[in-house]
């Protein structure tokens, strides 16, 4: 999906070049279930190229309530479009304190409304079916049917994240789980955006809850914060084929050890086959990411850095707990097996 058709250049004054990459893998998992890529992916390579971009990646609740939101998460990165879009010359206007209001307050508003705006539309032009009634009965029974009835909006549920670039700023934000990473010049990793806490276990914020606006996190990075080398974005199927989430981090400068090893054109033809690695060694499920990548010629990179890259070509660090807990578990079936064999 294209993003932000933004101003002509001769427009515009000249800004500092990004390259905007990324891929979207349909989970291992969802495959062998016979259900599609739940994930939705937004780019716009020329745009970064101008050095004014917006980049986004969202992601499907699946679920027994959330019945459309592979399609609710391909409405939250157009929305994200728009929104980033339609207030990009207001940002560019703006003093510090008056794009700290816009992030936290009027973007997640407009993306919240654009998106409820096109989740009413799709409903309307295909309302639910009664198979698709009698299913959510089947799997979540009367409550989990009087909240969608009570609320439509919740079959598209979805989680989204952003970045919206421009000369001077960098706007940063998301709602939901997931991972926003930035490898600074400097090659200090951070995750910029403010936690939240209510991220437990299987809950997370979405665009389809009351007052989802109020539940985005959202931060402004502005002078030489505002051109990091590498901005990464991801979906949870993403830090969920690791073994410790901490490892996104790690990786992300691993990332910078990649694009410097082989260049962004080769790296963005390998990242597909390296997200379906993960995947199929690690969470199963659906895995997004999108990459803002600046001047990573000169960051220093950890030796960790390094070895992680090579770990990943030895399938080392793509096991997630749930996969080495079915490698331990099928080896004790199999000894127990071979046991019973021996007693025959």
């Amino acid at each position: 999906m294209s993003a932000l058709p933004l101003p002509t250049a001769e427009a515009m004054p000249r800004a500092a070049a990004w390259r905007a990459l990324g891929a979207s893998v349909r989970g291992a998992a969802h495959v062998q279930d016979g259900l599609p890529n739940q994930d939705a992916l937004l780019l716009d390579a020329a745009a970064a190229r101008r050095g004014r971009v917006g980049i986004a990646v969202a992601d499907g609740h699946g679920g027994a309530r959330h019945f459309r939101s592979a399609t609710g998460s391909r409405l939250a990165v157009s929305a994200a479009r728009e929104a980033m879009q339609t207030m990009l010359s207001a940002f560019e206007a703006a003093d510090s304190t008056a794009r700290a209001e816009m992030a936290s307050i009027a973007l997640p508003r407009r993306i919240v409304q654009r998106w409820a705006e096109l989740a009413r539309a799709e409903l309307a032009a295909r309302p639910i079916t009664q198979d698709e009634w009698r299913r959510l009965q089947e799997a979540d029974g009367p409550d989990g049917v009087a909240r969608v009835h009570n609320n439509p909006l919740l079959a598209y549920g979805s989680t989204l994240l952003f970045a919206l670039a421009l000369p001077g700023a960098l706007v940063l934000g998301q709602i939901g789980d997931g991972d926003l990473v930035t490898v600074d010049a400097d090659g200090s990793v951070r995750r910029p955006v403010p936690p939240d806490d209510r991220l437990a276990g299987q809950f997370t914020t979405s665009l389809s809850r009351p007052g989802a606006e109020h539940d985005f996190r959202c931060v402004v990075r502005e002078g030489a914060l505002a051109r990091p080398a590498l901005v990464l974005l991801a979906t949870d199927g993403y830090a969920n084929s690791f073994r410790d989430s901490g490892d996104v981090l790690e990786m992300s400068q691993a990332f910078v050890a990649w694009l410097q090893r082989h260049g962004t054109g080769a790296a963005e033809a390998r990242l597909p086959a390296m997200l379906e690695h993960a995947t199929h060694h690690g969470s199963g499920d659906d895995i997004t990411v999108a990459l803002l990548v600046g001047d990573v010629a000169s960051v220093p990179v950890s030796q960790r850095a390094g070895q992680l890259l090579a770990a990943y070509g030895r399938d080392a660090r793509w096991t997630s707990r749930r996969t080495l807990r079915a490698m331990v578990w099928g080896a004790v079936l199999l000894l127990a097996g071979v046991v019973v064999w021996m007693r025959l």
